[in-house]
């Protein structure tokens, strides 16, 4: 017996020495030191660093995605036409007028005024005349209607200059002496009214 007796005796010594020497490798003494609350401690706190920085690394890929995602929509967004300048922009309802009919349309010609027969027709220019009035009675009523129609004039004399919008009419009003056609009869006075469209 005392043979495997030696042998066990043995073994314990080299698994005692093994022991010892983990322990002064792995603690510096060749004593068991207790796990102490400082230990816990210290692991819990590594722990929690640890899940802390792996929420840490996670929020931050969630951002870049995020980012990566915006930019793609941002670029594949389809570009924005540039505004039209207000002054090329056309104003509906007030393009220029091409006809002095269609610049005077709606007025009602005071003072009996007529269109002088024989004139030749003209879009820009139309000569009205009258003898019913005098040359200014015709300045103040035409201009009456004019402000009537929208336009705002201006009266110099027997001239009147009206504007509306893209419109622009000149009126040049003057006193002709026309005969009756009889001989034996005295001039009658008639007073003309020639209406220009001016362009802007």
């Amino acid at each position: 017996m005392p043979g495997p007796l030696v042998a066990l005796f043995w073994i314990w010594v080299l698994v005692s020495i093994g022991i010892i020497a983990y322990r002064v490798v792995t603690t510096g003494t060749w004593r068991s030191v207790p796990k102490t609350a400082a230990d816990d401690s210290d692991r819990g706190s590594k722990r929690g660093k640890a899940k802390a920085d792996a929420r840490e690394a996670e929020r931050a890929a969630f951002e870049a995605k995020k980012a990566a995602f915006e930019a793609k929509l941002e670029a594949n967004k389809p570009p924005t036409p540039e505004p039209t300048p207000v002054a090329d922009q056309p104003t509906p309802g007030h393009s220029a007028p091409t006809t002095l009919i269609e610049a005077l349309s709606g007025i009602a010609m005071p003072c009996d005024l007529v269109p002088l027969p024989g004139a030749a027709p003209d879009a820009q220019q139309l000569t009205f005349t009258t003898t019913s009035a005098s040359a200014e009675e015709i300045v103040a009523a035409v201009a009456a209607e004019l402000d009537r129609l929208g336009f705002a004039t201006d009266e110099n004399g027997l001239t009147i200059a009206a504007t509306r919008d893209a419109a622009a009419v000149h009126v040049q009003v003057a006193e002709q002496p026309a005969s009756t056609g009889d001989p034996d009869q005295i001039f009658t006075k008639h007073v003309h009214a020639e209406f220009t469209l001016v362009a802007l």
